[in-house]
């Protein structure tokens, strides 16, 4: 599964509001808080590309995410052969389907999936 921001993001304060679908369309970026490197205080405020569902893919726009000892782990170096630099944190989360790729029967749009993401 993607689990990002929705199909259209960028960030909460450049939300347009579709009034023929009464979803919330946004840009083609989002923002996320990456570890660039190891050890404490190690994070940084990034744009990246919302991805894109592709075959047995889902996105999902989060609405919580939980930082676990994994990524506490990751982020003093313990783990650092498991996840290059910039990491982004939060295997677990829940949020809203904004799109389903094709293959895809388990979700619809607008679901509220628990994740654990498989990185």
């Amino acid at each position: 599964m993607i689990i990002n921001l929705p199909e259209f993001g960028q960030s909460r304060d450049n939300n347009q509001h579709n009034i023929e679908t009464g979803r919330i369309k946004m840009a083609a970026m989002m923002k996320v808080n990456a570890i660039t490197q190891y050890g404490e205080d190690a994070f940084e405020e990034r744009l990246r590309p919302v991805p894109v569902a592709t075959e047995g893919q889902v996105l999902i726009r989060n609405c919580a995410t939980g930082v676990n000892n994994i990524d506490l782990m990751i982020r003093r170096g313990e783990l650092a052969q498991a996840a290059p630099l910039p990491f982004v944190p939060g295997v677990e989360g829940a949020g809203v389907v904004e799109t389903v790729g094709p293959g895809v029967s388990e979700f619809e749009m607008a679901a509220r999936p628990r994740r654990r993401s498989g990185r």
